[in-house]
């Protein structure tokens, strides 16, 4: 089990609600499960006001279960209206580690080559299972990506190797075996620097990590309430990749292009 954040922003003519609870309009439930319907948050709980941002209302679920779908309402009350939001959620556990493309071995050993010794002190200063969880977030995020041609293997663990329309291996610049291939040494090199990367650059992980367990696709009410619900795509993981200047370099030439990413 694992943390599940519940986020809504709302605000009229640039006033906060008076109150946002989780309540759906029939009264019956606040946070649900979709499969079975049972009712996980009783209808009327309050969410609580971010301390930072008044317009931003939240609500933890402390055990919610990784892969299961909950259905939520957001009742957000201004003095003259109220507004009801619904929306999903899914838990992605990723306090651990994953079994991600690299070990840790494979990712200290790029990071050796492309990052100064004296810029590594953070990194190697980290235990082996914290290393394991920042690969997995990167891993993460790159699979979230939309990229040219098709996996090399249907049901493959990770989006790459990828093969385009011919059958031929994109990028294949290593010396695995032919019938068993890596991903592309580039895209190896962006996992390491990726995964490094959130030592230094957490809002480049944290604004990610809101698209997939709480936050941030828009809906409103007669232009007068905004919700933020999650959302996880394409272009998700494309804005924050970019946001690393040496590992969207590396990614960029496998982005795919054929069309408009929605």
């Amino acid at each position: 089990m694992t943390d599940l954040v519940l986020r809504i922003q709302a605000d009229e003519e640039g006033l906060p609600p008076d109150a946002v609870l989780l309540s759906s309009e029939d009264g019956t439930f606040g946070v649900r499960r979709k499969d079975t319907l049972e009712v996980i948050v009783a209808d009327g709980a309050a969410m609580t006001q971010n301390a930072t941002d008044p317009t931003i209302w939240e609500y933890t679920i402390s055990d919610a279960i990784v892969g299961v779908v909950y259905e939520w309402v957001a009742e957000v009350q201004f003095p003259a209206s109220t507004h009801h939001f619904e929306d999903e959620a899914t838990p992605v556990d990723l306090t651990t580690s994953c079994d991600a493309m690299l070990t840790v071995a494979q990712i200290d050993a790029l990071l050796a080559i492309h990052v100064l010794s004296g810029d590594l002190a953070d990194w190697s200063g980290l235990t082996t299972a914290d290393k394991g969880v920042l690969i997995c977030r990167a891993q993460t995020m790159i699979d979230a990506g939309r990229w040219d041609g098709e996996e090399y293997d249907v049901g493959q663990a990770y989006s790459f190797p990828r093969v385009d329309e011919d059958g031929d291996l994109i990028g294949d610049d290593n010396d695995a075996d032919p019938d068993n291939p890596l991903a592309p040494l580039r895209v190896r090199e962006a996992l390491a620097l990726l995964a490094f990367s959130f030592v230094h650059r957490p809002d480049a992980w944290e604004g990610f990590e809101l698209r997939i367990s709480g936050g941030l696709a828009s809906h409103s009410a007669g232009g007068i309430a905004k919700a933020y619900t999650p959302r996880t795509g394409a272009s998700d993981a494309k804005e924050s990749l970019r946001l690393i200047p040496d590992v969207w370099t590396r990614l960029a030439p496998f982005w795919f292009r054929g069309g408009r990413i929605i």
